[in-house]
């Protein structure tokens, strides 16, 4: 796998597009390194800096953090990173209601969903919990939960 560790300016715009999109500051994100494929990046402690990356054939690192969107130049940040880093988050959040929750869960797009988020990527919350992304289009939100965290009934 082609990895290498992103260098200053690729990090800063990865860490303002997300302070842009969903608020999270760059401070979040201090004790990590960033790293990236040509179509993903991952993120990982400082403390793996020590390992010889070069040396390693590796299948993945740290955790998948975004899919990088070249033609749009934007990110989808991963299902995991969400969960973890959305806690941070203070916009484009779209709270999921009761009545939708199991809806969301099982993978239902939300349609005719009244939302104050900016369309493109949103954060699904219900309560205090981040389901997951959402790509919203006015009314309309694509449900982009992975298929395998779904409610099977």
């Amino acid at each position: 796998m082609n990895i290498r560790k992103m260098n200053e300016e690729e990090v800063n715009n990865l860490l303002k597009y997300f302070e842009e999109r969903f608020g999270i500051k760059k401070e979040v994100f201090d004790e990590y390194n960033f790293y990236k494929t040509s179509k993903k990046v991952w993120i990982a402690n400082k403390s793996l800096e020590s390992v010889k990356l070069e040396k390693i054939y590796l299948e993945s690192l740290g955790m998948h953090f975004a899919t990088i969107n070249k033609k749009r130049k934007i990110f989808k940040i991963s299902t995991d990173a969400s969960q973890i880093f959305g806690k941070q988050a203070t916009k484009n959040i779209v709270e999921i209601t009761d009545e939708k929750l199991i809806d969301v869960l099982r993978g239902f797009d939300l349609i005719n969903f009244e939302s104050e988020a900016e369309d493109g990527y949103v954060l699904l919350k219900y309560k205090e919990h981040i389901l997951g992304v959402g790509l919203k289009n006015k009314n309309f939100i694509k449900n982009m939960i992975p298929k395998e965290r779904r409610l099977k009934t």
